[in-house]
């Protein structure tokens, strides 16, 4: 598995992706944004995508928006890579803290998150519009926090 930054050719495929789950965004215009940052995840060097990540970077903290991986991918450990990621590049930044949110049903990317260090703070009531379901939000302490990689069993 490699983890590159989002290139201007991977735009199309990302926003295929993106559709799989209905998330409606512009993969170009969030590469235009000095404050965005997006990684995509290939099987091969030169394949197409078969996840990708959102995160915006906003003060001393990193909001990771979005993360899709191909359903064919998953249970396969690219949605791991591509969250570890953002780990290692928003604690190379300097930033202090990692948020997200996610679906209250999501008992996978839960696990995944919580398996990383994230630990649920908050929940935002009716945050997703489409099913009327609440959002959990999960923060990580970079500073308190070790990388994923230095953590001991």
């Amino acid at each position: 598995m490699r983890i590159d930054p989002l290139l201007p050719e991977d735009c199309a495929r990302v926003a295929e992706l993106a559709a799989l789950t209905g998330t409606g965004f512009d993969p170009a215009a969030e590469l235009a944004r000095k404050y965005a940052r997006l990684w995509v995840a290939r099987r091969e060097p030169g394949e197409a995508p078969v996840g990708f990540v959102l995160v915006l970077d906003v003060a001393d903290e990193a909001h990771l928006l979005d993360l899709v991986v191909e359903p064919s991918m998953r249970r396969r450990g690219v949605g791991r890579a591509l969250v570890e990621r953002v780990i290692s590049e928003t604690r190379r930044s300097g930033a202090r803290v990692v948020l997200l949110e996610v679906r209250a049903s999501n008992a996978a990317a839960r696990a995944l998150y919580g398996s990383l260090g994230f630990v649920e703070c908050g929940v935002r009531p009716r945050y997703y519009s489409d099913k009327d379901e609440d959002a959990i939000l999960m923060r990580l302490e970079l500073a308190s926090n070790p990388s994923p990689s230095a953590r001991t069993p």
